[in-house]
């Protein structure tokens, strides 16, 4: 059987010989059979095997030949037979709910002892969602830090940061609103947002802090802090929607990979432009009562 195996490898595919050495470099050297010798089944009634009295015996008299349709080749994966399957998407099906028909129908159809795993795009859009939560989270930490520089708090970076994920809700909301699924353009605009949201609320609580020094009172700090930082705050937000609502609509060249990221930031600006102007306000003189009442506390007990 060994030498029968032996045979057909040399005729239908390659086998080593051995290596040749040539200074340096080695080259392999490989035996097979001609292309134009192993197409005319003929021929294989040339080809002998030697058994074990050393006596040639035709090969065909030791197997069946039968034409029949086969693979031209056979792919393995981990050692087991694999089948890679590629399909184009249309323009109005985006590459994330593709992904999840195709593996949810997997999972239901495929037969026991079959595995999956995406390979090709759908697998670089899972790694890059955890290249891009790690992002994220490092966006996050560094804001967290240069605020707290700017504003020599440990406590006032955490105000900022609260309207987040309040704001991030907005995206989420828009996203489903226009059934638009959560990408890599998407996300990016997530993090885009992070830095939109702070910028607008570090404008407010930079003024807070300045009025708070001068010795004016929170509550009227705060309504005059918003007197004055209302108008920039509403110009720029008003300049990124304008400038992205073409796009989150479709009507540019490209918008198609685009869309999602203006959709999550328009959505985002919704719900934190209002909380940036009432519901920091609050945070921020709801923190500072507290501060105020353990430094009491805490001098009290001294």
């Amino acid at each position: 059987v060994e030498d029968i195996a032996l045979t057909l490898n040399v005729l239908f595919g390659k086998f080593q010989l051995g290596t040749y050495e040539l200074g340096a470099e080695s080259y392999d050297l490989y035996v097979k059979a001609l292309p134009n010798f192993v197409e005319n089944r003929e021929n294989l009634k040339k080809v002998f095997v030697r058994n074990a009295k050393g006596e040639l015996i035709p090969l065909t008299e030791l197997v069946e030949m039968e034409i029949a349709p086969g693979y031209k080749a056979i792919n393995r994966y981990n050692r087991q037979y694999s089948f890679t399957f590629f399909a184009n998407l249309s323009p109005e099906k985006p590459l994330a709910n593709a992904v999840d028909e195709l593996t949810s129908w997997l999972r239901n159809n495929l037969p026991p002892g079959y595995t999956f795993e995406p390979v090709g795009q759908a697998k670089e859009f899972q790694r890059a969602f955890q290249g891009l939560g790690f992002a994220l989270l490092f966006a996050l930490v560094g804001v967290y830090m240069v605020l707290a520089s700017l504003f020599e708090s440990y406590r006032h970076p955490f105000t900022v940061l609260l309207m987040v994920p309040l704001a991030v809700a907005g995206t989420f909301g828009l996203l489903f609103l226009t059934n638009t699924s959560l990408s890599v353009p998407s996300y990016f605009g997530v993090i885009l947002l992070v830095g939109i949201i702070v910028r607008d609320a570090v404008l407010f609580i930079e003024r807070i802090i300045q009025l708070r020094k001068e010795g004016m009172p929170t509550r009227q700090a705060i309504l005059q802090a918003r007197k004055e930082r209302l108008r920039p705050i509403l110009m720029t937000t008003f300049t990124i929607v304008a400038a992205l609502t073409p796009v989150a609509l479709g009507l540019t060249a490209g918008a198609e990979l685009r869309k999602p990221l203006a959709l999550a930031v328009i959505g985002g600006i919704f719900t934190g432009l209002p909380l940036s102007l009432f519901l920091l306000p609050a945070l921020y003189e709801l923190f500072d009562k507290v501060s105020l009442k353990a430094y009491h506390i805490k001098k009290k007990n001294t």
